[in-house]
């Protein structure tokens, strides 16, 4: 009997080799070599994650909103005026000792100092955290009705994008944009055709996905694992949010030679952006971490190894993701990284 003959046995595999060990005698020792330097890079850069944005908080020296302060010297005398948020007596006794070093008697000018998206969201911060909750009771309202109403809501979907196309395409033609709003309005009409010639395709969709939904509300431990993860890893999100906000309230005193100006600036972006780099390594790892819990739970229960409701395997699936396909993970999130 020929290889095309075989059967493939349609379980899923309940055993995983740890990280550093073979699957089978198909994986080669340099990938696996790989994927662990992969992995031991992940977890060791997220500690240092974390020790950057704990830097980040311990370094503000600005507090206050945005306004115009008067910069007050040890002397009693008012240096100028500085526009940003309100700097602490260390950083002012900074600038008042780089203005009487240098001989400067030019008033500060730093009225560039505008609120941006991360002071919005650190002094606002319960407007993108009533976002989330929202989101999230829509998405299980969304994952209830797709239950039972899988294919009206592809098509719902389908012509929401539409809608967000055309929609962009009468903004670019307003703003006179027209070649950008012609291009959009190009890829709206070949989307429409896609729509038409494809839409058995789409309704099997539909059915597809109100067999997978079943499967999610049968599996109620999935929602069990990966709740409390995700709750974990929203609040990371507002803890690295809440650190772009304290770059913009941490300065420095800066000469300018070629001027001779002395000057506050705000710093700690270097370090946050290598932090958002992480974050969003982290990002794809979670997302991982979904597809390996959701993705075995429903396979063992579609395949008839596990009965409806069972733990067995979304606890197994969650210890895979963390320890035995760590490495694995680890990679393939840097990939997408």
């Amino acid at each position: 009997m020929s290889n095309t003959d075989v059967k493939v046995k349609s379980e899923v595999l309940l055993e995983r080799p740890q990280p550093w060990q073979k699957l089978d005698d198909g994986y080669s020792s340099g990938s696996i070599f790989l994927q662990l330097i992969a992995w031991l890079a992940f977890w060791v850069l997220m500690i240092v994650q974390l020790v950057l944005l704990i830097t980040v908080y311990m370094g503000q020296n600005m507090t206050e909103d945005l306004g115009a302060w008067p910069l007050e010297c040890n002397d009693g005398s008012t240096a100028d005026v500085y526009f940003g948020h309100k700097p602490e007596q260390t950083l002012v006794d900074d600038y008042c000792s780089c203005k009487s070093t240098h001989g400067i008697r030019r008033v500060l000018n730093t009225d560039e100092n505008n609120l941006n998206m991360f002071d919005l969201m650190g002094k606002y911060f319960y407007i993108p955290a009533t976002g989330c909750v929202i989101t999230l009771v829509f998405a299980f309202v969304w994952l209830l009705a797709m239950r039972f109403f899988g294919q009206s809501f592809i098509w719902i979907s389908m012509l929401m994008i539409l809608g967000v196309m055309l929609t962009v395409a009468v903004l670019l033609f307003s703003y006179e944009a027209s070649d950008a709003a012609g291009v959009t309005v190009g890829f709206a009409v070949v989307f429409v055709l896609y729509l038409v010639c494809r839409r058995q395709i789409i309704n099997r969709a539909g059915e597809t996905l109100e067999t997978a939904c079943d499967g999610l509300w049968q599996n109620y431990s999935i929602f069990a694992i990966l709740g409390p993860l995700e709750a974990v890893y929203l609040g990371y999100i507002f803890f690295w949010m809440f650190g772009w906000a304290a770059t913009y309230k941490t300065g420095e005193v800066v000469h300018d030679a070629a001027l001779n100006t002395c000057d506050i600036t705000t710093t700690g972006g270097n370090k946050m952006w290598f932090a958002s780099f992480l974050m969003l390594w982290m990002t794809f790892y979670m997302n991982h971490v979904k597809v390996n819990v959701v993705g075995a739970t429903i396979a063992a229960w579609a395949f008839g190894q596990e009965e409806a409701g069972s733990w067995n395997v979304s606890t197994r699936a969650a210890k895979w993701s963390f320890w035995h396909s760590s490495p694995t993970l680890s990679l393939t999130s840097l990939v997408c990284t």
